[in-house]
């Protein structure tokens, strides 16, 4: 009997403490898939004080991605 191949969901996460290179090295490493930064998500939130939505942004990262597993 063939064998059936299954896709198997996968999430890569980059982490560190601000200021650790987290955003600069994500290009070199080649992934592929979607990027998702919750420092980007409080910028489009509200760009003027991204500081102040910080925890609403990380809620938007990760219905993200649950949406995508």
């Amino acid at each position: 009997m063939a064998e059936t191949l299954r896709a198997t969901a996968f999430c890569t996460i980059v982490a560190g403490p601000n200021g650790s290179g987290k955003s600069t090295i994500y290009p070199l490493l080649s992934l592929v898939g979607e990027f998702v930064n919750a420092d980007i998500v409080a910028r489009r939130i509200s760009p003027a004080h991204p500081e102040s939505v910080s925890m609403a942004a990380g809620r938007v990262v990760l219905k993200t991605i649950d949406k995508k597993s």
